[in-house]
């Protein structure tokens, strides 16, 4: 086929769009996907304490909430499906190009459609002439996933003095339950049949006998179910020294131990997983389940050397039953040459062992945004004996999940900073920090992976035995899967340093109340990473690269107004612009203001009133893929507009 029959016209019913060369046309997916995902929360806490003694003091803290969240994305879209010129009982196939009936006009089959050294599976027969084609079961409607997220927690600590010391021991239990449920998804199997002979039109509107068919193959239900716990118990003691240095401040010591238990599962629900592999590339069998202890000590010590003079050290060791153990240091230092000048630094080293759901997370298969195959068809040029069909401007298959083989990240950090206080109703602070990471866990972008750089690239390109990234007619997992492997991967070294900024101004208007104006912007100068050890350094300060952007400013400036019982108040966040993932695009700088008015009715009791995104701004045009949403980034931006809310405390 040379291109799509049902072009140029393109007609709405089917949510076309022209591909851009008269002939042929694409499925516009991002009308099918909502731009917010619908939410439903709800919390509940409650803390009490009861003075035991009289330097003792017992607190019991419960806290419990419920997060339903629903996105809904374009219908299930099949890469590889195979169109016979006849129906199993001969008779022509009213909707294959061409045939008498079908559409038209009649069109020349171009190799680069089809596949003649196919082995079908059982079931499957292949007439000579046959076709592929891509398609969504645009018919079946929007495919549907709700997670729900319920966490509760509960702690309970004592605290108090002992013979000088100043003590808290505490135990807490956190468990988090989610539930995953699909719809809208489809029996692979029944689609793929029901296009070989002849019952669906992928060209058009569908007939009573089409609509049935994929009907009949919707499918839904509860998909994978996951949990953590985590239980912890910690005890730490903290007591002053006496002045050491004659510097009129006492030296202060503070010694603590923490113990941690994490358990982690994540299992496929095998009846409704085994139904949905072919559309959702979930594993029916998959089940991923992690347990550590952790077990760390820690003190810190304060010493005051003179009156503007402090030292600071302090010293934690951890001791993982999955990673081994480490020892971290802390120094700082803060120096206050003057009543309005303050100097502090600090440098500490870091470890952060991979989080049991990033090594063990459920592996499944899901789409890369569209895009060519950089060997098969480099350009948009399918290479001889390639099919332009599954190699040329289509999505491919990504594994993504846990991985156990991943490493720790280390990191050090130095920082220092000024705080300037000309009078007490101004504060001015100036921060200057650099973190140096390697190791660093993350997932690699597809458009890395797809991009110009890859064949450094290889090890992550699993193709199936003709040489392609697609599939043999049915999702991952299956018999001839070609897929990328997105798995969590150390990811070698990242680099960065910036300055945070800070500014406080307090006014004292007499009989029209307070106001306080706030500052606080940080300015990132340097961000850079390595796909892998020892690899180039891609800079990512106000360039979209790999799966996100670095903002070069942020910044939140905030006005606080204050009268009797009457409290008001302003914030405007501001992010700057950057170049897009499709670097032809500049993102704009992106500003909101949210506002509001509170007042305390009572002692106990207040009532707040307020507006998010005041001015109704729209978010910024950006051209990403990583996500569903298109025409936005919905990490950095919010396309609900301005919204409405009230808020009622009481406390008792």
């Amino acid at each position: 086929m040379t291109a799509n029959p049902s072009g140029p016209g393109c007609t709405s019913p089917d949510w076309m769009v022209p591909a851009g060369d008269g002939t042929s046309c694409y499925i516009s997916t991002s009308k099918f996907v909502d731009y917010t995902t619908k939410a439903d929360r709800k919390s509940a806490m409650l803390r009490g304490s009861l003075r035991v003694a009289q330097d003792h003091t017992l607190s019991v803290e419960w806290f419990s909430t419920s997060n339903d969240s629903v996105a809904r994305i374009a219908p299930v879209p099949f890469g590889t499906l195979w169109m016979n010129p006849r129906r199993p009982d001969g008779s022509r196939n009213p909707f294959f190009p061409g045939n008498p009936g079908a559409i038209t006009p009649a069109f020349t089959i171009n190799p680069a459609y089809t596949q003649t050294n196919m082995t079908p599976r059982p079931g499957v027969t292949l007439q000579p002439g046959f076709i592929t084609v891509k398609w969504r079961a645009l018919a079946g409607g929007q495919r549907t996933n709700e997670s729900q997220n319920d966490q509760s927690r509960i702690l309970a600590s004592l605290d108090g003095t002992v013979a000088g010391w100043d003590y808290q021991v505490g135990v807490s239990r956190n468990e988090n339950k989610i539930k995953e449920i699909v719809s809208g998804y489809t029996d692979g199997n029944k689609i793929t049949l029901a296009m070989l002979n002849g019952l669906i039109n992928p060209f058009g509107e569908q007939n009573a006998a089409g609509a049935a068919a994929i009907q009949d193959a919707l499918l839904g239900g509860n998909l994978q179910n996951h949990s953590g716990k985590v239980t912890t118990a910690d005890a730490r003691v903290s007591r002053e020294l006496g002045d050491w240095f004659k510097s009129g401040n006492n030296a202060a010591i503070a010694i603590g131990a923490e113990y941690r238990h994490e358990d982690f599962l994540s299992t496929a629900n095998k009846p409704v997983a085994e139904l949905l592999v072919a559309s959702t590339g979930v594993d029916p069998d998959s089940r991923a389940a992690g347990t550590r202890k952790v077990y760390a000590l820690y003190s810190e010590l304060n010493v005051p050397v003179t009156k503007q003079l402090d030292l600071t050290a302090a010293l934690r060791y951890d001791n993982y039953s999955d990673f081994g153990n480490t020892t971290n240091p802390k120094f700082g230092v803060r120096f206050q040459p003057m009543k309005e000048l303050l100097l502090r630094g600090s440098y500490s080293t870091g470890f952060r062992a991979p989080s049991l759901y990033e090594l063990n997370a459920a592996q499944s298969y899901t789409n890369t945004g569209t895009a060519n195959d950089p060997v098969n068809c480099p350009g948009g040029t399918p290479i001889a004996g390639k099919s332009k069909s599954l190699n040329c401007n289509v999505q491919f298959q990504r594994l993504t999940g846990g991985n156990l083989q991943l490493k720790p990240e280390k990191a050090k950090n130095l920082t220092f900073g000024v705080v300037y206080e000309p009078t007490s109703e101004i504060s001015l602070g100036l921060d200057f920090w650099w973190i140096k990471q390697k190791d660093s866990i993350a997932a690699l972008a597809a458009n890395t992976v797809l991009g110009p750089d890859f064949k450094t690239f290889s090890q992550y390109y699993k193709r199936n035995s003709k040489g392609d990234l697609s599939i043999d007619g049915f999702s991952c997992p299956g018999s001839d899967c070609g897929y990328l492997d997105l798995r969590q991967q150390n990811l070698g070294g990242t680099n960065a340093n910036g300055v945070d900024l800070s500014a406080n101004w307090r006014l004292k208007l007499g009989g029209a109340g307070n106001v306080t104006l706030s500052l606080n912007s940080t300015y990132i100068n340097t961000y850079e990473y390595q796909d892998y050890k020892d690899g180039p350094w891609n800079q990512n300060v106000g360039v979209y690269v790999g799966n996100n952007p670095v903002f070069k400013w942020q910044h939140a400036l905030g006005a606080r107004w204050k009268l009797g019982a009457w409290t008001a108040g302003a914030t405007a966040f501001y992010k700057s612009s950057y170049i897009d993932q499709d670097p032809s695009n500049t993102v704009k700088a992106y500003t909101t203001v949210d506002a509001y008015v509170g007042v305390d009715v009572a002692k106990q009791f207040s009532l707040t009133f307020g507006i998010k995104n005041l001015f109704d701004r729209d978010p910024p045009y950006s051209n990403q893929d990583e996500v569903f949403q298109a025409n936005y980034d919905p990490r950095f931006s919010d396309p609900t507009g301005r919204k409405f809310y009230a808020r009622a405390s009481y406390k008792f």
